[in-house]
């Protein structure tokens, strides 16, 4: 179905009516019936996020201003902070939100992350903005404005930032240019479309996934004129969710999969004895089901894994815990998007994490991290067996999915197991690819942040990481 989307809101110049990029004006648009709400995000001098079009205010730059001193056009009123647009609206509508300049991505990703914000594809102009809530947050769907330049946004800008939509300026969506974006296998979102005979072309064309409108009420008319009238149940679609709500595993599947990326990991030089393990957020949300202590990688069965509350209480399974659950729950609970967790002491990571020096992006599996660079655990090398520890590991991992814990190990954080095992299996071995290169006098050449970038985007696709699984899994169950 094409989406219906209410551009800053259900909002009007008439007299009595809300204005644009309000919470009257989201409220609205949310009573209309729109599926979605497109809105802008900026930072005032104060570091507030703030929902507003804007670049300037009278002339002064909006970013200048502390946040009392910007108001909303024509009113005496302040524009929303995006705190309170989140609260108003979650689970209610989906949104757009386009992020207007660089330097306040990490704390917009913060922001959805800590509200639970989940229905959202994050938007912008700039590559570099796109590129960095991508890196920051891979489970977020994304999307690159374009008002010029199609053919130059399908074959370099939209690999190289990653993003999962184009939204295109309606002058270039003319039947060539979607019929380009169409061939590219890529969705759309086309703005501003205001007039019928826009709406009624977009609406029924197979490639536009959503209208960016002023005017929501005229477009759900005329979508309800243009739509098939098969019965189709119209919702947004479950690309605005991340993965990790798309698929949801019995107890005993969830068990085995863990299980499975165990005796990955034995396979992959994460082996210790009988040290690491691996953990996946229970559905129910009772905790965390995770390897049992005592037991080596390469010996873990569904039977050894046990369901371990937040507390650390041990609720299901017959094996005792690892001493080290709260590096798990600490990270889950901070972190919405992570469905596993694993913590290991591969040699080379080890080695890299004690030398000081920051991964370098020297090898395909080096720009699955950087940039930018791995983070360090440095506060204590000893065992993190307290919840005040983990939630510091959490706090050094931040939004990132790999983490150093110096003279220690390694953590890596995944929207499932099979995303959280790969990242371990691939730190391991970017970290033993720049040791190797070291022996040889060290690195004289690695990728540019642009070019591991877009490297990222390549050698790293799903289907890439499809394919690496389905291998790995195939090296512990040979025949399957």
């Amino acid at each position: 179905m094409t989406l219906v989307i209410a551009h800053r809101g259900a909002w009007s110049r008439a007299r009595g009516s809300p204005a644009e990029n309000t919470l009257e004006a989201f409220e609205a648009a949310i009573e209309l019936g729109a599926d979605m709400i497109e809105l802008d995000v900026r930072r005032t001098r104060d570091g507030q996020l703030i929902v507003y079009h804007d670049a300037r205010v009278k002339a002064v730059p909006t970013s200048s201003l502390r946040y009392e001193a910007v108001r909303i056009k024509g009113t005496r009123s302040h524009p929303p902070l995006l705190a309170d647009v989140l609260a108003l609206v979650k689970d209610r509508i989906a949104l757009d939100l386009e992020v207007k300049e660089p330097g306040y991505v990490e704390e917009t990703v913060a922001l959805l992350r800590s509200s639970g914000f989940e229905r959202c594809v994050l938007t912008s102009f700039l590559d570099e903005v796109v590129r960095e809530a991508k890196m920051l947050a891979p489970e977020l769907r994304t999307g690159l404005l374009i008002a010029t330049g199609l053919r130059r946004a399908l074959t370099t800008r939209l690999p190289a930032s990653r993003a999962d939509y184009l939204g295109l300026h309606r002058r270039l969506a003319d039947a060539a240019g979607l019929d380009r974006v169409a061939d590219a296998g890529v969705p759309c979102l086309i703005w501003t479309v205001n007039g019928v005979r826009a709406m009624d072309r977009l609406i029924s064309h197979p490639a536009v996934e959503g209208v960016i409108t002023d005017r929501p009420a005229l477009a759900l008319e005329r979508r309800h004129r243009v739509a098939p009238r098969d019965g189709e149940v119209r919702t947004p679609p479950q690309s605005m969710a991340p993965r990790t709500q798309e698929v949801r595993m019995t107890e005993h599947e969830l068990r085995e999969q863990v299980a499975l990326g165990c005796r990955i990991l034995a396979t992959t030089g994460h082996d210790d004895f009988v040290w690491g393990h691996v953990s996946a957020r229970d559905p129910a949300g009772r905790g965390i089901w995770m390897k049992a202590s005592t037991f080596a990688f390469e010996e873990i069965t569904a039977e050894h894994v046990i369901l371990v509350g937040f507390d650390g209480e041990v609720l299901a399974g017959e094996h005792p815990r690892h001493v080290e659950w709260p590096i798990h729950t600490g990270v889950m609970s901070v972190r919405s998007d992570v469905g596993s967790v694993v913590h290991s002491h591969p040699p080379h990571s080890i080695a890299i994490g004690a030398s000081g020096q920051p991964l370098l992006p020297v090898s395909h599996a080096g720009t699955m991290f950087v940039p930018p660079d791995v983070p360090r655990f440095t506060k204590t090398a000893e065992l993190i067996v307290t919840p005040a520890l983990g939630t510091e590991v959490a706090s050094a991992l931040g939004p990132r999915h790999a983490l150093f814990l110096v003279n220690h190990g390694i953590v890596t954080a995944g929207s499932d197991v099979r995303d959280a095992v790969i990242r371990a299996v691939l730190l391991e071995k970017a970290a033993h690819q720049q040791l190797l290169v070291q022996g040889f006098g060290g690195a004289q050449r690695w990728s540019s942040d642009d070019e591991a970038l877009r490297k990222r985007a390549t050698v790293w696709s799903e289907r890439q990481l499809s394919a690496l699984w389905e291998y790995l899994v195939r090296r512990v169950e040979p025949g399957r």
